[in-house]
């Protein structure tokens, strides 16, 4: 059996669409301690959307600042 994490990016989403998956996508791919770094960032307002954005970008992965922000906001409904 696929691991949850794998399980969960695969389901279609109904909101959100593309973009709520890359954030599944990239939680998916990084170890369990960078997971968790990298979903405190995104939940914390104080640390910049640049900041999580350099970073990954270090790593070969792509993310947007729009999506950062909308995810933020709530437009793709809960939060990781």
């Amino acid at each position: 059996m696929a691991g949850l994490a794998e399980q969960i990016s695969s389901e279609p989403v109904q909101t959100g669409g593309v973009k709520r998956r890359r954030i599944w996508q990239i939680a998916a791919q990084l170890d369990e301690e960078d997971r968790a770094a990298f979903i405190a960032a995104l939940n914390d307002p104080n640390t910049p959307a640049r900041s999580i954005i350099r970073a990954l970008a270090k790593r070969d992965i792509s993310l947007s600042e729009s999506v950062i922000s909308i995810y933020r906001s709530g437009g793709y409904g809960s939060t990781l």
